[in-house]
């Protein structure tokens, strides 16, 4: 997956590019540091089938905007078990940010030291 985090001292910044940002109908996701509520690494397993509201859903492929457990997600991921999951503030556009990265647990650690709650 083409999914870049930037690290700035008040958000975090994922740019998508090639396929993602075609599928998912989104070049670039700004979220602050405060709105993140918790951060988990590894493994996204759907309970519930994702509703798609824009974008693509196939077996193997999701990307874009889906409602998921009652909650509004962004999805960008091939390989579920290698995802960063976002719980965010009920007030942020999305509820819910899944997307995968080769280093799940580097890219948490580096959200950990950022954000204000404890794990």
């Amino acid at each position: 997956m083409n999914i870049q985090f930037y690290f700035d001292s008040n958000e975090v910044v994922l740019t998508f590019s090639g396929l993602v940002a075609i599928t998912g109908l989104k070049r670039k996701l700004t979220i602050p540091y405060s709105a993140i509520m918790s951060v988990e690494a590894g493994g996204f397993h759907e309970r519930v089938t994702a509703l798609p509201t824009g974008g693509v859903s196939l077996p193997f492929y999701r990307t874009g905007r889906f409602f998921h457990n009652g909650k509004r997600t962004f999805m960008a991921y091939s390989k579920r078990d290698s995802v960063v999951t976002l719980e965010l503030a009920p007030s942020s556009m999305y509820q819910r940010i899944v997307v995968e990265t080769e280093q799940p647990e580097q890219i948490k650690q580096q959200l950990m030291t950022h954000c204000q709650f404890k794990e």
